[in-house]
């Protein structure tokens, strides 16, 4: 898959979790995407992931956010 792709994957899948469609994901919204995804993730478990994602701390994942930590996860997946 080509990184234009990737990307533009990446952002239709944000949207779709963007319920509000405020251009970020906030906690709810993240625990619908971890829904989504099959996680059996505990809350305290989504609280430490969603702050990892959230790198700027403001209580919202950006699409950038998301997508910056997504490359971790492919990277180190890969490795």
């Amino acid at each position: 898959m080509s990184a234009e792709q990737w990307r533009n994957d990446l952002i239709k899948t944000f949207e779709k979790f963007d319920a509000d469609d405020n251009g970020r994901i906030d906690r709810g919204e993240f625990d619908s995407l971890l829904d989504a995804l099959g996680s059996k993730m505990s809350a305290d478990d989504r609280d430490t992931g969603f702050k990892i994602v959230d790198a700027d701390g403001d209580g919202h994942i950006s699409c950038d956010e998301l997508a910056t930590w997504w490359d971790v996860v492919r990277e180190e997946g890969a490795g």
